[in-house]
């Protein structure tokens, strides 16, 4: 699956946006790819550890050893979830900080600049 590589743009923004706009925007497009990229890299390796799973139950010779397999995946799979919801999280705070930075002038709100 091909990501898009969002380049840094040197064209001026239409409707005369600001140059601090316009590098907001790029950071926001890399912050994307970088997003992109992290959950293909995920899914490559959740379906490696699927293919390793059906393949250790395969040659389990008891019930009791396929469980064993069985638990072992499913905790890796918990911690790999809770890494992903961990950098999902991480990423919206980054995007929801850059956005109140970028509605604030010298420390103030731009809702409290138009009162």
């Amino acid at each position: 699956m091909p990501v898009r590589n969002f380049e840094r743009s040197t064209r001026p923004i239409p409707g005369g946006a600001s140059a601090t706009s316009a590098m907001r925007c790029n950071n926001v497009a890399r912050r994307i790819d970088e997003a992109a990229r992290g959950w293909v890299e995920q899914m490559d390796r959740m379906r490696r550890a699927e293919r390793d799973l059906g393949q250790r139950l395969m040659t389990c010779a008891t019930p009791a050893e396929a469980v064993a397999v069985s638990g072992e995946w499913m905790a890796h799979r918990i911690d790999s979830m809770m890494a992903l919801q961990h950098r999902l999280i991480e990423m919206w705070l980054d995007h929801a900080s850059i956005g109140i930075a970028g509605n604030t002038v010298h420390g103030e709100r731009e809702d409290d600049r138009d009162a």
